[in-house]
């Protein structure tokens, strides 16, 4: 489980932030201090139900559905038993592709995203530690 995982996907991948006046919810980036409009809560930042898609493949396939709105696209299969892969890129092909293996499939889909929106490889290393 990576804490720091998660939340270097929820800023820099779901341009998420946490919400001003509540530290246990993730928000929209736009979402204005105060309330949060009904249905505005994007995850809580903290507890047993806290959004952690570094460890559950139903949460981590909500990046998976985020980044094909944005116009990415994923590809995914298994590449040696119980090791996972994932090609990611751009809609246009002459854009490169990148790729990663892990023993599990939710950090794979992490990483990868991470990689796909610019995060410097650093910075993505410092937080699966």
């Amino acid at each position: 489980m990576s804490i720091a995982l998660d939340r270097l996907v929820a800023t820099r991948v779901m341009n998420w932030r946490v919400h001003a006046r509540n530290t246990a919810w993730w928000v929209d980036a736009d979402v204005e201090t105060g309330l949060v409009p009904s249905g505005g809560v994007r995850g809580l930042t903290s507890g047993m139900d806290r959004w952690s898609p570094s460890t559950s493949i139903k949460t981590a396939w909500e990046i998976v559905e985020h980044l094909r709105k944005a116009e990415l696209y994923m590809e995914s299969g298994g590449l040696r038993v119980p090791s996972w892969g994932l090609l990611l890129g751009a809609m246009e092909y002459t854009d490169p592709l990148v790729s990663f293996s892990a023993s599990d499939a939710a950090k794979v889909i992490c990483v990868e995203a991470l990689r796909a929106v610019g995060v410097p490889e650093a910075t993505i290393q410092e937080a699966c530690k």
